[in-house]
């Protein structure tokens, strides 16, 4: 591994380190390349829009 490969390797790690301890904001598409889409809608539900679905919703009212 060259210089070139270990510096994009530390990189990818802090910015990883950085959004999951919701010190970095990224679009949702960028952090889904780092941390991976799961983890990036977990961390997103919350803060840009993307709603849970609540079991309320789902069943219906009698």
């Amino acid at each position: 591994m060259n210089e070139k490969e270990k510096e994009i390797i530390t990189k990818k790690y802090r910015y990883r380190k950085l959004l999951l301890q919701h010190k970095l904001k990224l679009p949702i598409k960028t952090a889904q390349k780092i941390i991976g889409p799961d983890c990036a809608y977990h961390l997103y539900s919350g803060h840009s829009g993307l709603k849970k679905e609540s079991t309320e919703t789902n069943q219906k009212k009698e």
